[in-house]
């Protein structure tokens, strides 16, 4: 007797002959001990006796047979090639010890190892050309070495399903996972989406990607696309993000076919591709989606991008009154009108200065009444998205609500810095560390190193520009020493004394920090980016630590 690889050390069974088996009114109701032609079997596992069970029905031919599928190409030759398979051996009986439990394997010598190592996937796989469900089986029979415990239970009561006909469709093999499993037929669809067109490409599973065609970008036309490639649980479709939006993701989404939204800076391009068409676009993307090269964004919901199209708006509507305020000025001072010592630009001192001028000329006179117009018109559209944005943020969710205001503690970050930030991020959860959050915000050092050389430069800039402008905008409140004023303290009110506490260890963190990178040398530009790094990184821990508290009150 051989002591296996295991270290097994036990005799080989006698093969024990079938017993007739009685007729069975209703086989949902299983008795192994009963059912199973084999006393040895009776005391593994659930698993192991349902597979080997399984098999002798499969091979009494006392399943429900499937029809075979006409365009199967292999279907008769396999089942012309496939041997005749009898009723299980002792090597069943040695492959469900070997099943339940691998360390007191039966081995005579490898010729057993080999044998019965390949007895129940070949069994499966000879009759799963009747029996498509058994494919399943299969899978789980191959995986389920070294699995104990409440997996085995869950896939013997899969299988015992499968055996009394109550399920003949193929499992999912996780419940986990957000995308979908990719089968055999999977089809990747690449999308060259414009304005007024779509142009369309599909990849199988392997060969070149093939173009479909250009369709009209409508969404009657999407619908029948999509019933013309397929089943939709077999598709995966994605396309560039651009000026065209999530409208057509949204669609995709509503008739059930995964769709994603690539990044298009990230998608990998050959130096030496000097031809770029529609066609070639599509083709692209179906295939970069099939090798998994392709960087997907996130998709916000429609409510929360009509937040973020307000904050935009607001921001848009910001710049155009420094633009018209710039054109005031320096009309003024080609004028050789200079504004009393100590009076800012665009305060109410400023302005009633402007009012009270009167230029010579009168070309020159209109022209100074027309910028002042536009600057009051200006300032009167951004205080009315100023109010548009509190009333927006009333009808936001709590759990976002309470994101927005925690925020606010944070010295420079009021109200419209914390709106925009939470409409840019969406879920700050979504980063799994701090960084994550600065490399999408564009905030980290590019670098080309090699070997020994290490080269890092400026900022990358390649994330949400938006982002990164107002946590730039508030980085500069930390040029001072730490101090709570008034109008923080106010803020403060009601919010968590955790966060507070973090709100004060960042101004004295990032203060000293400012303090230390002048010492350096380092110019004032490179000193508030390097902040307002930093300040990002206390947003997360804020955000992180309000939407945690949310999702336990939730739970």
């Amino acid at each position: 007797m051989k002591q296996c690889e295991l270290g097994a050390r036990v005799r080989k069974p006698v093969p024990v002959e079938p017993t007739a088996r009685e007729p069975e009114e209703n086989h949902c109701q299983v008795d192994h001990h009963a059912q199973d032609p084999h006393p040895a079997l009776g005391g593994g596992d659930p698993f192991a006796q349902d597979v080997l069970a399984c098999i002798i029905r499969v091979e009494r031919d006392d399943l429900p047979e499937a029809p075979l599928d006409p365009r199967s190409r292999r279907g008769g030759r396999d089942m012309q090639l496939g041997e005749q398979v009898g009723i299980p051996t002792a090597d069943d009986l040695l492959l469900d010890t070997m099943i339940v439990d691998p360390t007191s394997a039966i081995v005579h010598d490898e010729a057993d190892v080999r044998r019965v190592g390949t007895r129940c996937n070949r069994v499966i796989r000879q009759k799963a050309l009747r029996f498509p469900y058994l494919s399943q089986m299969r899978r789980e029979f191959s995986s389920h070495n070294g699995t104990t415990g409440s997996d085995s239970q869950r896939r013997a009561q899969r299988l015992r399903r499968l055996r009394c006909g109550s399920e003949r469709k193929t499992v999912a093999q996780s419940y986990m996972r957000k995308e979908p499993v990719m089968g055999e037929h999977t089809r990747f669809v690449g999308l060259d989406v414009h304005k007024e067109t779509i142009t369309v490409a599909v990849a199988e599973r392997e060969g070149v990607a093939r173009l479909v065609g250009t369709i009209v970008h409508n969404p009657v036309a999407v619908a029948k696309l999509v019933r013309k490639l397929g089943p939709v649980g077999e598709l995966r479709v994605c396309y560039e993000a651009g000026p065209c939006g999530y409208a057509l993701q949204r669609q995709l989404a509503s008739l059930g076919v995964f769709c994603e939204v690539v990044a298009p800076a990230l998608i990998p391009v050959r130096p030496g591709d000097r031809v770029k068409t529609d066609r070639r676009d599509a083709q692209r993307l179906a295939t970069l989606l099939r090798s998994g090269e392709l960087t997907a964004v996130w998709v916000p919901d429609e409510a929360h991008e009509a937040l973020r199209d307000l904050v935009r708006a607001r921001e848009a509507a910001q710049k155009d009154l420094l633009r018209a305020r710039h054109r005031l000025g320096k009309l003024l001072l080609r004028q050789g009108q200079h504004s009393p010592r100590g009076t800012r630009a665009g305060t109410q001192k400023y302005m009633s200065w402007v009012r009270s001028l009167a230029l010579s000329q009168a070309a020159q006179e209109v022209v100074r009444l027309d910028y002042l117009a536009e600057v009051d018109r200006l300032v009167e559209r951004v205080a009315r998205l100023n109010a548009e944005i509190v009333v927006a943020v009333e009808q936001l969710p709590a759990e976002v609500q309470r994101v927005v205001h925690g925020l606010q503690v944070l010295r420079g970050v009021a109200l419209v810095s914390a709106v925009t930030a939470v409409a840019e991020v969406g879920q700050f959860s979504r980063f799994s560390t701090p960084r994550q959050l600065m490399a999408y915000s564009g905030l980290v050092p590019r670098e080309r190193s090699s070997a020994t050389a290490i080269r890092r430069g400026g900022i990358t800039k390649t994330g949400n520009a938006h982002l990164r402008r107002v946590v730039v905008e508030a980085a500069w409140h930390y040029r001072h020493a730490p101090f709570i004023r008034p109008q923080l303290k106010r803020r403060q009110v009601g919010q968590p004394a955790s966060i507070c506490a973090t709100s004060f260890k960042a101004q004295q963190r990032l203060h000293m920090r400012y303090r230390r990178l002048l010492g350096r040398g380092k110019n004032m530009q490179q000193t508030m980016t390097a902040i307002a790094r930093e300040l990002l990184g206390f947003m997360w821990a804020i955000a992180i630590n309000l939407e945690s508290t949310a999702g336990t009150r939730a739970a």
